[in-house]
């Protein structure tokens, strides 16, 4: 029994099977959903909270889960909703999300572990964050008067300058 269907041995046919990038490779993926679950500790055994991403292999159809537990795979995932919900998008249903597993992975630092690594492709990926949104502290205009970058970069109006009495305090 695979570790999802034990953390679901109630409904054990209507849960998919755990996509095993070791023996069936890279998953084209169309998004079904992303779940939360209580499933065993892969050391301890002991149940704990998991992410558990259920995709429609593209080439055959067969519904498949995917736990988020290797740490590449969590954070690619976590990172990629977080810049959609900075630009208000979601994943949708059937969006292509290819997993290519690379392998076991030796770290940079000669301090961390060898790890598994993965590459992921959204198909509506969002695109990296702009300057403007780094120096307006992550947003996109969307607070405030709507142009917050024009507005912080604009001259004075003529006969506009600064006096000592603007409200200045240095």
């Amino acid at each position: 029994m695979s570790i999802a269907q034990a953390a679901n041995s109630k409904n054990d046919s209507n849960y998919p099977r755990t996509w095993n990038f070791k023996k069936d490779g890279v998953l084209p993926g169309r998004h079904q959903e992303l779940r939360a679950i209580k499933a065993p500790d892969f050391n301890t055994g002991q149940l704990v909270d998991k992410v558990v991403w259920e995709a429609k292999d593209d080439r055959t159809g067969e519904i498949v889960s995917v736990f988020l537990s290797d740490t590449v795979l969590f954070n690619r995932f976590s990172r990629e909703l977080s810049d959609r919900k900075r630009r208000g998008v979601t994943l949708k249903p059937g969006e292509l999300i290819t997993v290519t597993p690379l392998g076991l992975l030796q770290p940079k630092s000669s301090s961390g572990k060898p790890h598994n690594g993965y590459d992921v492709d959204f198909e509506h990926g969002v695109p990296p964050v702009t300057a403007e949104e780094l120096l307006l502290g992550g947003t996109s205009g969307d607070e405030g008067s709507g142009n917050a970058l024009a507005e912080a970069t604009a001259e004075p109006p003529i006969g506009g300058q600064l006096s000592p009495d603007d409200g200045i305090p240095f």
